[in-house]
Parts: structure tokens; C-alpha cells; sequence
């Protein structure tokens, strides 16, 4: 779209035919008298058009702006945005650069129990929804994460108490962290999360013939990162709550996960991406190491022996 409203080679631009620039705004229903209010005036095509100004503000147009492109084929048409809240603004002043992920992040494991709740920089807290589901997290944030009991986890998100963890909220946050919601982990991950059981090269089983079960989830951190948090229950259990004897179809309850943040916002789902899997350091392809491997050592003790 850009390449065509600006073209490089001035051989290949057409002109408009009279008319032309219409045929897309009558296409879409749009009359003259609204187009007059809504929309600035149509603007002739241009091998270079005079591109519209935009605000010193980071995100943010100032006026509507409209381009025709593809000789008269299409019109470009973006309208201001709304300002909106983000995380950063319940983050203190000398703690707002560290929301940003700046390398590539090594998971830690973390086991949620019943009564446990994990919290990120004191900003967002994760809980098990039910007292009969262990949770598994790998956060990938930059923030500070840390696992306690949900009491002293709240008086800590809430600001109730003083923080014996580093925090960067800013003071009185804790009065605006409520519920963002419910999530529950909808997605089967046995396959990807059973190692060795289902893998060719060893037990190479089924996962119809396992006896667990195991669901993820994604939970996003608005220009943050992601939590993968994942469950497993007993495949027996997952049937019997199912009504159903494969355990996957008339499913209907899934382990759930709680979260709470700045006025229960900042805070999504999305489908797992397993990304606890391919984590941590990035490996270096062979072709490219220089260092030699180490030598074997094997003998090595025996052979100084006999020397001496």
C-alpha cells in the first residue's frame, strides 16, 4: 500500500481517471454530505504524495488521514486514537524500563499449590482457582518473580503490609488490584509435555493410554511477557467430570486459573506456545563453534602412571 501511494519507478505511474478517486468511497456507502464531516477532502493521486503530519506523542495521529493508492483502486484511511492507561503508569518512575525484556529469557519453574500464589514485581498475582489443582508456571517477564502463601500474597499486592519482596508498584496501587478474571487452561498439551512417554525413540505411548491429562494456557502481560501456566489431572477424574468415556468431548470443566492486577486489567489468554520448551540460551549452531571440544581424559591417569 505504501509502495503503490509512493511508487519508486516514475515510468510505471497512471493517472486517474476523472471520477476515479470516488469509486472506493461509493463503494463503502459513503455519501458526500458525510464525507464532508467525517473524512478531510479527497486528495488527488500523486507519484509523491504530501504525507500528513503526525503528533510528537508516541502513538497518536492528530487528524484523519486519507491517501488514495493502487490508481484508484483504494483509499487509506486512519483515524485518531483514544488514549488509554497501560501497566507502566502504576510503575514507579526509576522502575519503568525494567517492564522491557531486553534478552532472551530462561524459564524458571514454578509449583503453585493449593494456597500458593505467585507474583510478578508486585504488580500481578497468580492463584489456583480450587484447592485440588497444582499449577506449573514459566514466566517470561523481565519482572521479579516471586512464590508465596496466598495471605502474605495479598497483603503484598495490596500494600496492606510492607513488602518483604522488591516491588515496583507505586504507592496506592494496592487499593486498585481486583480480579481480571478466570481463566481456564482449555488447551491439551499432553502430547508436547509427556517427554519421554510419547517420544519414538523411547516409550513411544499413546496419549490415549495415559493415565494424566495435561492443559495449558497463555496468560499475557500487556507489554510485558507471558505466563505459561499448565495442570495435570488424572485421566479417570477428567472422564468422570465429562460424562464422557474418551474424556474430551462434553468436556466442560477445566482447571482455572485466578489473576489479579491494576483495575483487573493489562491482563488476556491466549493458546500455549510452549515456549518453556525452547527457552533459555540460544544453542549455537555446530558449523559455527570455534572452540575445540574437550579432550577425553579416559586412561589418562593410567598412562601418567607407567611414565613415572
Amino acid at each position: 500500500m505504501e509502495e503503490s501511494s509512493t511508487p519508486s519507478d516514475l515510468t510505471s505511474f497512471k493517472s486517474v481517471r476523472p471520477g476515479k478517486e470516488r469509486e472506493s468511497s461509493k463503494a463503502l456507502g459513503i455519501t458526500p454530505s458525510s464525507e464532508r464531516f467525517l473524512t478531510p477532502p479527497i486528495q488527488a493521486e500523486r507519484q509523491y504524495p504530501v504525507l500528513p503530519l503526525v503528533s510528537a506523542l508516541p502513538g497518536t495521529t492528530v487528524s484523519p488521514i486519507r491517501l488514495p493508492f493502487g490508481g484508484g483502486q483504494g483509499e487509506l484511511f486512519d483515524l485518531p486514537g483514544l488514549p488509554r492507561s497501560s501497566l507502566e503508569d502504576h510503575v514507579v518512575e526509576r522502575s519503568k524500563s525494567d517492564l522491557v525484556m531486553r534478552h532472551r529469557v530462561k524459564p524458571k519453574q514454578y509449583v503453585i499449590g493449593p494456597g500458593k500464589s505467585l507474583l510478578l514485581g508486585g504488580l500481578v498475582r497468580i492463584a489456583p482457582a480450587s484447592s485440588d489443582i497444582t499449577l506449573l508456571a514459566h514466566p517470561f517477564v523481565p519482572l521479579q518473580t516471586h512464590i508465596t502463601t496466598s495471605e502474605k500474597a495479598v497483603a503484598i499486592h495490596t500494600q496492606r503490609d510492607a513488602p518483604l519482596v522488591p516491588t515496583i508498584a507505586r504507592p496506592g496501587t494496592g487499593q486498585k488490584m481486583s480480579l481480571a478474571g478466570t481463566f481456564p487452561l482449555k488447551w491439551d498439551v499432553t502430547k508436547q509435555r509427556s517427554g519421554p512417554l510419547t517420544s519414538r525413540a523411547a516409550a513411544g505411548l499413546k496419549t490415549n493410554d495415559l493415565p494424566f491429562l495435561i492443559f495449558a494456557t497463555d496468560i499475557l502481560i500487556e507489554g510485558c511477557g507471558w505466563i505459561e501456566v499448565a495442570a495435570q489431572v488424572r485421566r479417570k477424574d477428567w472422564e468422570a467430570r465429562a460424562g464422557n468415556r474418551d474424556g474430551l468431548e462434553g468436556a466442560t470443566q477445566f482447571p482455572t486459573v485466578e489473576v489479579w492486577s491494576p483495575n483487573g486489567d493489562y491482563v488476556a489468554q491466549r493458546r500455549p506456545m510452549n515456549g518453556w520448551a525452547l527457552g533459555g540460551p540460544k544453542r549455537l549452531a555446530s558449523s559455527r563453534r570455534t572452540a575445540r571440544p574437550r579432550r577425553s581424559m579416559k586412561g589418562a591417569k593410567k598412562r601418567l602412571k607407567e611414565k613415572i
